[in-house]
């Protein structure tokens, strides 16, 4: 493995496992390079936490979505400049940054959601999110106490449907709020905030697509009564 500590931006898939020497907090940003996601909103608050001296390694994977749209395109230019500039933060903060556009291997994706300290999604809009509840599942390899923090963006759906879980390690955030997002993304890093706890990951293991569909037929079965 690796152990460069110089920020990148440009290196492999492998480069996303860095270990920085001494260790550091691990914040991870992981979704499609979608303009409901909030990655250059995300990207910003990164680059104000650098710049205010707190020292975190970051990871970033935008997967890439309907090329050839210009409008996506226009959001990866955006997405690019945000990376740029918190690469440079990071650089000036001797901390480790990279983010990539690309797909990446289901078993780094999973890897980064298991080794993350911080999970920092920001959807603007989101019909649910998937990976606060992947990244969820992924915790429940570690101990108790050596969990992670998830934060969503407060349009996501998951933000509802796990309302009442804010103390059992899924945080919401505005991700419009950038005085919001900097107060979370520190709290986060610094360990002010619960981690995953065994009743967040019980719920989303019972909150299923198979309890799903069976509540719905229940209720359409008990609509034709």
């Amino acid at each position: 493995m690796p152990t460069n500590s110089s920020p990148s931006r440009a290196a492999g898939p492998i480069s996303l496992f860095e270990t920085p020497d001494p260790p550091r907090p691990l914040v991870v940003g992981l979704e499609r390079a979608d303009y409901t996601k909030g990655i250059p909103e995300r990207l910003a608050a990164v680059r104000r936490a650098y710049g205010r001296g707190i020292h975190f390694s970051y990871a970033g994977v935008a997967a890439p979505t309907r090329s050839g749209v210009p409008a996506y395109e226009n959001l990866a230019h955006d997405v690019e400049a945000a990376a740029d500039a918190a690469s440079a933060a990071a650089r000036a903060n001797g901390c480790l940054f990279t983010h990539v556009h690309r797909s990446i291997p289901w078993v780094e994706v999973v890897g980064l959601q298991r080794d993350a300290d911080v999970i920092f999604t920001s959807s603007l809009a989101d019909g649910m999110n998937l990976v606060p509840l992947q990244a969820v599942i992924a915790q429940s390899l570690r101990p108790a106490g050596e969990r992670a923090v998830i934060v969503t963006g407060k349009g996501a759906g998951v933000a509802s449907a796990f309302a009442g879980f804010e103390q059992d390690g899924l945080v919401t955030v505005d991700p419009l709020d950038p005085a919001a997002m900097d107060a979370t993304l520190r709290a986060a890093v610094t360990g002010e905030l619960p981690r995953v706890s065994d009743r967040l990951i019980a719920a989303v293991r019972s909150r299923d697509a198979r309890a799903w569909a069976t509540r719905f037929l229940n209720d359409l079965e008990e609509a034709r009564c």
